[in-house]
């Protein structure tokens, strides 16, 4: 047996090693249903919240109300299809009127727990300019211009402070108003759907309508897959790093 014939059968097998838990994970994500096509929310009392997600909440809210937050509503998603049950605070500063939106999601599985937070600010004319510590996913929107992203701020405080800071530059003179009390799941749910759809627009998702659901596209399942590859999250970390900093030059 030649050299040659060695090597190329040596890369051949090393190829489908690295080839095939991607296909496979691919072939799984192109099965799975990503949402319901009418995602719901429910109000939920704190009585009714598990404990550790109750602990782990009541000490960011803490902090935020060191910054004037008050807590508005608490709401609840759970859908069938997904891995998370999903818990969001919405707290509001009645004085500057900026609102923080907690975000937390637990693993139906493992109760594997993580959050994060979102900083948002509505004004007159309808824009809104949103700081949250969320990184993107493979499911980014068209437009996100008035949306930074800083995973690496764990400090609510310091991406408060970022936030205020992005405000100052770009919404300088322009007024704020109060969220409408009552609206949040309506709010919310058409946030999602809005999501949803520019999604299916992305060729990300389908609608498969026997089964009620947005599914994964040949697309999404192969991203998503892809993104598992530690090669790929070092990539993915880096860009992170980078847009940070970006986003920090603005604010200087």
């Amino acid at each position: 047996m030649g050299v040659n014939l060695v090597l190329t059968i040596l890369i051949y097998y090393a190829a489908f090693q690295y080839l095939s838990p991607l296909v496979n994970t691919t072939l799984e994500y192109r099965k799975k249903k990503f949402a319901l096509i009418n995602p719901e929310y429910s109000l939920i009392e704190l009585s009714t919240i598990p404990i550790n997600i109750l602990d782990i909440v009541s000490k960011i809210q803490d902090k935020l109300s060191e910054e004037g937050f008050i807590k508005e509503v608490f709401l609840y998603q759970s859908s069938p299809f997904s891995e998370f049950e999903v818990y969001i605070m919405v707290t509001v500063n009645r004085v500057n009127k900026d609102r923080a939106i907690i975000i937390t999601y637990s693993n139906k599985a493992t109760n594997e727990v993580f959050n994060y937070i979102n900083y948002c600010s509505i004004y007159e004319d309808g824009s809104e300019l949103n700081t949250v510590n969320k990184p993107h996913g493979i499911f980014n929107t068209k437009n996100e211009s008035n949306t930074y992203r800083l995973p690496s701020f764990k400090d609510h405080k310091e991406l408060y402070n970022v936030h205020k800071k992005l405000e100052q530059n770009f919404f300088k003179n322009q007024e704020k108003i109060l969220p409408t009390p009552g609206r949040e799941i309506y709010e919310f749910s058409t946030t999602d759907l809005k999501f949803l759809d520019t999604q299916k627009e992305l060729g990300m998702l389908y609608i498969d309508s026997k089964d009620n659901a947005y599914k994964y596209t040949w697309k999404a399942a192969f991203l998503t897959s892809i993104s598992q590859f530690r090669l790929i999250e070092n990539i993915e970390e880096q860009q992170i790093r980078e847009k940070e900093k970006e986003i920090l030059r603005l604010i200087s």
